[in-house]
């Protein structure tokens, strides 16, 4: 019985990302898994493993446009970490994912006013009561943390359940 031909040759991610595919990040990190596998065979033969870790730059990925520019960089660096983790779907994780970044992202906004303008505000009256930033940074924070869960994100407890 003859031996079935191969196939033809894998399409790369640059090619697919130019004909505008959605495969073209999934591709994207086959072909980092397997420049990192090879990396590391060749570095244990020479008993080195200093080469084995993927390092991970802030333009592995893109932020969207609407993505404020505070939560940018936690997009791209915790973003790729966690694909290469195999923890974020490009696919069906990305809304969640930037409501996080989002969340993140209020939180320092309200942060910088409270520190500018202080926790307690004056009415008119003279009587205080609490600025409504704070009221939206604890919001904001507990969002995030609680998406964050979802991904692993918060300890070792939320790591163990994903």
């Amino acid at each position: 019985m003859p031996l079935a031909k191969p196939g033809p040759a894998r399409t790369s991610a640059a090619v697919l990302r130019a004909r505008g595919s959605r495969l073209w990040k999934q591709r994207e990190r086959e072909e980092r898994e397997d420049a990192a596998r090879k990396s590391r065979l060749s570095h244990s033969d020479d008993g080195d493993d200093q080469g084995a870790e993927h390092e991970t730059s802030d333009s592995d990925i893109e932020s969207p446009a609407w993505v404020p520019p505070g939560a940018g960089k936690f997009w791209r660096v915790v973003g790729q970490q966690l694909i290469d983790a195999g923890q974020l779907d490009c696919d069906r994780d990305m809304t969640a994912f930037s409501m996080m970044s989002r969340c993140l992202s209020d939180y320092e906004a309200a942060l910088k006013i409270l520190d500018a303008e202080g926790y307690i505000c004056t009415s008119e009256a003279g009587a205080k009561y609490q600025h409504p930033c704070v009221g939206i940074a604890n919001k904001a924070r507990e969002a995030f943390l609680k998406i964050a869960r979802e991904f692993g994100l918060v300890g070792p407890a939320s790591r163990e359940n994903i």
